[in-house]
């Protein structure tokens, strides 16, 4: 990315967080606001499937796209569609058409978490991992918020949707106004090229494996946190819920606190640590009856998971610096496999042997990727092909 004067470099990083604030919002809002709508499960279900296979494309198609185009003028795209697609949902009682209307959310969604990343890589040279960090944290602030706006505070969920359209058209407009040319570098790579490395390299491989044991196992932790106080450590609702505050406050403080404490030269190895820290803190929580200081432990439990994911990212970028954002792309792809592989699991576990044991799945996760860290460690160490070339 060519020199951006500080103005532009603020603008940039600064509507970077604002989208992705809005893509936190994009993946909570039809969970949320079920109720309100008068939908099914079975029909969130649906909705929240189709989203998520126009967000599996579209972060492969932008990825790859933003190596070799401007990732402003994609950006600008994307937000485009955010916009559109926010504005639109529900408008119509027709299920099918709101179904296509959130595949288009989760294309927009795909296009923002594909190219903001390898965006603010090449602009925050020094502080990539922190950058990516704290770009991820507004993620997790934005479905928060909106899950507190409309489950707790009973805010109209249309007037919220219609408040992010309007904050997602103004993005638009900054980033078509933003123009940056993609590097030299990235052009070099053919797409054959470009595929692949991404499909014989072990480290896109590895890093895959890894985000699918760090991602899931955030997810399924916030998922079963209250359920578990309350079923199997006899807290209240509140208390309960309580907990799982502190576990996503644990996420967020990590996020800027430990990505800020890491060398690019020491990420595999803190990454090795952080599974291995938040596998113990999963085993005492879980497997441990210790009353209220299951708090502090949750706290604790939140740093070691909460950078997982943007280490994962910023490895990722340094270690394919012609090809950043399709590499970021094609490991990127297993956050929502994530999410859905480490829960799925836990249910067959549940359903197979009992509940208590399916508890174990969480800590197995953050094991597995330790260990697979720790078996590719060399691996990793070594130059990637598009670096040689």
């Amino acid at each position: 990315m060519h020199t951006l004067s500080t103005v532009r470099k603020v603008s940039l990083t600064g509507s970077s967080f604002a989208s992705m604030f809005l893509l936190g919002v994009g993946l909570a809002v039809i969970g949320a606001a079920a109720p309100a709508i008068g939908l099914r499960a079975a029909q969130v279900s649906v909705l929240l499937t189709v989203q998520n296979a126009g967000f599996v494309a579209s972060v492969l198609l932008f990825g790859y796209l933003s190596d070799v185009r401007s990732k402003t003028r994609i950006l600008a795209l994307a937000a485009t569609i955010v916009a559109v697609t926010y504005f639109s949902l529900y408008r119509s009682p027709s299920f099918l058409l709101n179904a296509f209307i959130m595949m288009g959310i989760g294309i927009g969604l795909g296009g923002i978490e594909a190219v903001t990343d390898p965006m603010l890589f090449e602009m925050h040279t020094r502080r990539r991992a922190l950058a990516i960090s704290v770009n991820h944290l507004f993620v997790t602030l934005g479905s928060l918020i909106i899950t507190v706006y409309l489950m707790f505070l009973q805010l109209d969920w249309r007037q919220s949707m219609e408040q992010a359209a309007v904050a997602a058209a103004v993005l638009a407009v900054i980033f078509a106004l933003s123009y940056v040319a993609p590097r030299e570098q990235s052009r070099r790579l053919t797409p054959r090229e470009r595929l692949g490395i991404v499909g014989r390299e072990p480290k896109v491989a590895v890093m895959f494996a890894a985000m699918i044991c760090g991602y899931g196992m955030q997810v399924a932790t916030i998922g079963l946190v209250p359920t578990f106080l309350i079923d199997y450590r006899g807290f209240d609702p509140v208390p309960a819920n309580l907990g799982l505050a502190i576990f996503i406050g644990g996420i967020a403080v990590g996020r800027v606190l430990i990505a800020s404490l890491t060398r690019e030269e020491r990420m595999i190895r803190n990454l090795r640590l952080l599974f291995a820290g938040a596998t113990v803190c999963m085993a005492l929580i879980y497997f441990v009856d210790i009353g209220m200081f299951v708090y502090p432990l949750l706290f604790v439990a939140g740093l070691m998971i909460s950078s997982l994911l943007p280490l994962i990212v910023t490895y990722t970028g340094l270690a394919f610096p012609a090809m950043t954002g399709t590499a970021i792309a094609a490991v990127k792809v297993a956050i929502p496999a994530g999410g859905l592989v480490i829960p799925f699991i836990m249910s067959i576990v549940a359903e197979t042997i009992n509940e208590p044991v399916s508890l174990v799945v969480p800590a197995l996760s953050g094991v597995a990727g330790s260990i697979l860290l720790a078996l590719q460690r060399r691996r990793l160490a070594a130059p990637a092909p598009a670096e040689q070339g």
